[in-house]
């Protein structure tokens, strides 16, 4: 509604939640897919669309720091160790199944093949694949590889 009546508009995503499984980032697929055919029908829509990804970060005094101090997701130090040194920006070098179904829908909007890609994501055993380090980073290497061609291309 925003885009099609042309108002910028900031989409903050937090992501790498460690209490997600498969069928949240399906979920996921399925919510960005759905933003990516609503989308497809305004023109121009990425010119209004900014998305940030960040990290999810634990804070002590809630529910979610107890229990992944409990669970051992984080450590005692985590407070001085990570929470104080950094912000919730993701660093560039981060790659998760998160940041990867990010980039795929950021390329949706200029490329409506790429949802193909993502509603074969949805399958466990894809899902599965990716979260192999290698491939994970070899898909988030080969997406970004396009994009900047596709820039290297549009200022030619």
């Amino acid at each position: 509604m925003l885009a099609r009546r042309e108002i910028p508009t900031l989409v903050d995503i937090i992501s790498d939640n460690p209490f997600e499984n498969n069928y949240d980032k399906i979920e996921s697929l399925d919510f960005f897919i759905q933003l990516s055919n609503n989308l497809k029908k305004i023109k121009d829509a990425n010119k209004y669309l900014t998305y940030h990804d960040h990290k999810l970060m634990f804070y002590p005094g809630t529910e979610l720091y107890n229990r992944s101090l409990n669970e051992g997701i984080i450590s005692k130090d985590y407070i001085s160790d990570i929470l104080l040194k950094r912000t919730t920006a993701r660093k560039e070098k981060e790659i998760d199944i998160d940041k990867i179904i990010l980039v795929l829908f950021r390329l949706s909007l200029k490329h409506k093949k790429i949802i193909l890609i993502m509603k074969l994501m949805k399958k466990k055993w894809v899902l599965d694949l990716i979260n192999n380090e290698v491939v994970k980073i070899g898909l988030f290497l080969a997406l970004r590889l396009r994009n900047m061609l596709q820039n290297l291309v549009s200022i030619s």
